[in-house]
C-alpha cells in the first residue's frame, strides 16, 4: 500500500517499535521505526505490525547516509580480504551471511543445521507487538519463533524459493505445538527439490493474532535481507490449507512475490476472507497459482470438492488452480507434494 509522507511518519510517531532508530523527514520531524529493507528510491519501516515504505527523497540527510551504509554492510567484505573487518566497536563484524566463523551455517548467530532439520529460533516481542498481541488476545504470550529448514549447499545470498508452512487447530495440542511443528511435515521434501521451509508461531503456539508472523517476517529480513526477494508458495494439509490463505495475502500486502498456494485435502476456500482482511485487490492475485491435492476416497476433501474450490479461487483472482488427487484418503501424500514443488517451479 502507498501511503502520503505525512500519514507514514504520523502513524509511526504513534507507534514504538523494538530495536529502533530514530528517523528524521526533511522538515524535521522525528519518529522511532526499524529499517526493514531499502534501495536506491526508498526505504521500507516496520512499525506495530505494519510495513511503510517511504521515498528517501523525503529522508533527512543523516538517513539517507544511514541507508547507503546499511546497504554496504550487506554487501559484506568486497575488498578481496579474507579477514573479518573491524565494526565501528574495534570487534569483529558479523560472519558472512549464513556462515560462521568456521563455514558452519549460522542464523543470527546460532547454529543452523542444514539438509531438512527444522532449526527453531526463539525470541521475545518487542513493545509495539507485544502490545498489539495483548491488545489481541491476552493469553500470556511474550514472544513468538521462527522455524527454518534449508538445503544442503543453501547460500541466503541467492535467490530461493520459500514454502511457508501453516497447521490446522483441531485441538489443544495442535495449538501449542503450532506452524514450527507442522513444519516438520514438509521440510525433508523441500530440502530435497532445493527449497526452504519457513514457519512461525507465538511462544504458546498458533495466536489468534498476526504479530508472531509480522515479527518473524521482520526478522528474517534482518538477518537475510535478500528474504523480501524470494519466491513464496504457503500451504498446508487440511486446516493448515485454509489457514495458508492469511500468510499468502500479507507477504502480498508487503511486496513479497507471492506465486503459489498449495492445498492438500482443504475443503474450503478462504481467498477472498484473507483478501478482505489485509484490504488487498483479486488483482493482486493474479501470479498465484494454486495446487489443489486431496485423496480420491477422502470423505471430507472430495474431488467434487476441489472442482467447487477451483471456481471459486478463479473467481476470486487466482490465476490457476489444478487439481490433482491420488489414490488415498485424508491424509497427506508426500508424493503429491513434491510434484507441487515442481509445478510451482515451473509456473514462475
Amino acid at each position: 500500500m502507498r501511503y502520503m509522507i505525512l500519514a507514514a511518519f504520523c502513524l509511526l510517531c504513534l507507534q514504538g517499535m523494538a530495536q529502533a532508530r530514530t528517523w528524521t523527514d526533511n522538515l524535521g520531524r522525528t519518529i522511532e521505526a526499524e529499517i526493514v529493507r531499502a534501495d536506491a528510491d526508498s526505504v521500507t519501516v516496520l512499525s506495530g505490525g505494519r510495513e511503510v515504505k517511504i521515498p528517501r527523497s523525503k529522508l533527512s540527510e543523516a538517513d539517507k547516509k544511514y541507508c547507503d551504509e546499511w546497504l554496504e554492510g550487506l554487501d559484506g567484505d568486497n575488498d578481496g580480504d579474507s579477514d573479518p573487518e573491524e565494526d565501528d566497536d574495534g570487534g569483529k563484524a558479523k560472519p558472512a551471511q549464513g556462515a560462521g566463523a568456521k563455514g558452519e551455517m549460522e542464523f543470527d548467530g546460532k547454529p543452523l543445521i542444514t539438509g531438512g532439520k527444522v532449526n527453531v529460533f526463539s525470541y521475545e516481542y518487542g513493545p509495539a507487538a507485544l502490545d498489539a498481541a495483548k491488545r489481541s488476545l491476552k493469553d500470556g504470550e511474550t514472544g513468538f519463533r521462527i522455524g527454518i529448514a534449508v538445503p544442503a549447499g543453501f547460500d541466503p545470498s541467492k535467490p530461493q524459493r520459500v514454502f511457508v508452512a501453516n497447521t490446522a487447530q483441531n485441538n489443544a495440542q495442535q495449538t501449542l505445538e503450532g506452524n514450527t511443528r507442522m513444519a516438520e511435515f514438509f521440510s525433508k521434501q523441500c530440502a530435497e527439490q532445493g527449497w526452504v521451509c519457513f514457519a512461525f508461531d507465538s511462544n504458546l503456539g498458533r495466536p489468534l493474532h498476526n504479530q508472531d508472523m509480522v515479527s518473524a517476517v521482520a526478522k528474517m529480513n534482518e538477518v537475510w535481507p535478500k528474504f523480501s526477494q524470494w519466491k513464496f508458495v504457503s500451504g498446508g494439509f487440511s486446516g493448515g490449507g485454509k489457514a495458508a490463505f492469511w500468510p499468502a495475502a500479507f507477504l502480498i500486502k508487503n511486496g513479497y512475490n507471492v506465486t503459489g498456494l498449495f492445498l492438500a485435502n482443504t475443503n474450503e476456500d478462504f481467498s477472498e476472507v484473507a483478501r478482505k482482511d489485509y484490504k488487498i485487490a483479486k488483482s493482486d492475485y493474479a501470479n498465484v497459482v494454486v495446487f489443489w491435492g486431496s485423496g480420491k476416497w477422502d470423505p471430507i476433501a472430495s474431488g467434487a470438492k476441489g472442482e467447487m474450490m477451483k471456481k471459486s479461487m478463479e473467481r476470486n483472482g487466482m490465476k490457476e488452480v489444478k487439481v490433482e488427487l491420488h489414490d488415498g484418503k485424508h491424509s497427506l501424500h508426500h508424493p503429491q507434494f513434491i510434484e507441487a514443488l515442481k509445478w510451482f517451479e515451473e509456473k514462475g
